[in-house]
């Protein structure tokens, strides 16, 4: 049987090239051959030029991605379909003519099918077009590489290599924690830790016809830090994991890989409280997937609880009634933030429409009422409705935001409002295109989530508080802006966004994440202070986010 092969190549702004490139290696004549195009969004039309050579030929495949995530993150991309799709082996390559597409040939020709092929510049026959800095910044850097990591080759960073299937299905793409051109140094350092061949293959790289280089001066300070950290990693830092077919819950592509692994696969989800009060409460802790295509932090689908709608329908939180004074404190610090908005919307319109989705036990909407604004509330569970509906005269709808969007699809909203609600929502890309379908042009979505690539969440690390089972997506700063860029939001401002709880309480829900030994400190904090006692919190991964819709002009 003919054996399938895969060409990946990460593009980004490679309209001049891709084309040219593509045709060569189509010219070689290898009917089993696939290429792969990972493109990162780029603006010079790149992804066009693609799409007209897959009319002309049937072996392209083209992924989008939603923006600029970086070479080692493609590369990933790369590794991660060749490996769904099952393929024989796959040959990365950049797209610029670097790399001399001849010399596929000798790549498939030196396949044993359990070695991994690297084209050298540092062997025999291989040369260089590089001159001055990169030349001696390659030279070196290649020489640290392998003296330092025992690497048994000359060449270590380039990226025109060849791995066979034995190869790429034992690449557990999320324990590979190197990005930029470090990756192409960890990838390497893997494959010899696993005791795997390397065989190198002369090559003559050709310098960018630019002449420009796309390895930022950073990147190189960089490698040499990640280089020092695989010095102290052994092949037990490598564990193997299964594939996750599930589709991204913001961008649908099926690009999951492990990004934080807690029960080895295992649920723990047999009673959990999905009440917001649950926060501090609970210390399931779910895997982590993350997208390398919208670099969304997710629980998989595969792996998180189901009938969402029935869970959060039955919530009773008597907590959070037992706090309403506090929570009125923090709202009525979140309406001082929005009313500035509130007052641009007034000037353009006599009456404004407000719509709150997770209106939860009313507390917003009591503000609203008593600055005599109208505002509709949505809200899933029945205990929280009834109460809201008891205690205040705004409309609530008990009904989920997929059928208020159906039914009431004919209001115009000023002001959509969404708190703690968009890490929770199934589709983070449906919910977005929802809210934009409730308003028009210059009307304002404000919301809040927390941000896992801030400072904060990186220095909790496992024992960040938020990472629960009723959390479903992570976002960062960069993906919230494409997700919202994408359905015509732009994103006017980012704000802490401040909460005002017990003092015991809230140290005991950031303390219960850490161990037992520490955890200890939570309740003798919660003895020694009186419980009374309450203060503005502001943690810098929580955030308020005021976007405005436009309308995109083509």
């Amino acid at each position: 049987m003919t054996k399938k092969i895969l060409v990946g190549i990460a593009t980004y702004n490679e309209c001049d090239n891709i084309k040219y490139l593509v045709e060569q290696i189509i010219n070689i004549g290898r009917k089993n051959i696939d290429i792969l195009i990972v493109d990162d969004n780029s603006p010079d039309g790149t992804v066009e030029e693609v799409k007209k050579l897959q009319k002309k030929f049937n072996n392209i495949f083209l992924v989008v991605r939603m923006g600029k995530l970086g070479l080692g993150s493609a590369h990933k991309r790369i590794i991660h379909f060749a490996k769904i799709n099952k393929y024989d082996g796959l040959l990365t390559m950049d797209a610029d003519f670097s790399h001399p597409p001849n010399l596929i040939k000798e790549f498939i020709k030196k396949n044993d099918e359990k070695s991994f092929i690297i084209a050298s510049r540092y062997i025999n026959e291989g040369s260089c077009d590089y001159v001055g800095y990169r030349k001696y910044v390659s030279i070196f850097g290649n020489y640290v590489a392998r003296s330092l990591l025992r690497i048994p080759s000359y060449e270590v960073t380039t990226s025109y290599r060849f791995f066979p299937r034995i190869i790429l299905n034992s690449i557990n793409l999320g324990q590979i924690r190197s990005d930029g051109y470090a990756f192409q140094v960890e990838i390497i350092n893997f494959i010899n830790l696993k005791s795997y061949k390397i065989i190198e293959i002369p090559m003559h790289f050709v310098d960018r016809k630019n002449n420009v280089s796309k390895i930022p001066r950073m990147q190189v300070f960089y490698s040499g830090l990640r280089l020092i950290q695989l010095f102290f990693t052994s092949i037990k830092s490598y564990q193997e994991s299964s594939l996750d077919f599930s589709l991204c819950r913001g961008c649908k592509s099926q690009a999951l890989i492990e990004y934080k692994n807690f029960n080895n696969g295992n649920k723990k989800y047999s009673s959990i409280d999905f009440s917001c009060s649950s926060v501090g409460k609970t210390n399931i802790k779910p895997d982590l997937h993350k997208c390398i295509d919208c670099d969304l932090v997710q629980i998989s689908p595969s792996n998180s609880v189901k009938n969402l709608d029935k869970m959060y329908e039955d919530v009773v939180d008597t907590d959070y009634i037992n706090n309403l004074k506090i929570k009125y404190k923090t709202f009525n610090g979140v309406f001082k933030k929005i009313k500035p908005y509130i007052e641009k919307s007034q000037q353009k319109h006599s009456k404004i429409n407000i719509l709150e989705i997770g209106s939860y036990y009313g507390v917003l909407l009591n503000i609203f009422e008593k600055n005599k604004l109208n505002a509709i509330g949505i809200e899933p569970s029945k205990h929280a409705y009834e109460y809201s509906k008891n205690h205040n005269k705004q409309k609530n709808i008990n009904v989920s935001f997929d059928k208020f969007v159906k039914d009431f699809n004919a209001i115009n909203f000023n002001l959509v409002m969404a708190f703690d609600v968009i890490e929770h929502v199934e589709n983070v890309d449906k919910f977005i295109q929802q809210v934009g379908k409730l308003m028009k042009e210059d009307n304002f979505f404000i919301f809040s989530t927390i941000f896992i690539d801030n400072w904060f969440a990186r220095m909790l690390g496992n024992n960040w508080p938020w990472i629960i089972p009723m959390h479903l997506s992570y976002f960062n700063q960069k993906n919230i802006h494409d997700f919202l860029n994408k359905h015509n939001f732009e994103i006017i401002s980012i704000s802490n966004h401040i909460h005002y709880s017990k003092i015991s309480y809230a140290i005991k829900g950031l303390l219960n994440k850490f161990p037992s030994y520490i955890n200890f400190l939570s309740k003798l904090i919660s003895f020694i202070l009186p419980d009374k006692f309450s203060m503005p919190f502001s943690l810098p991964d929580t955030k308020i986010i005021v976007a405005r819709k436009f309308r995109r002009i083509c």
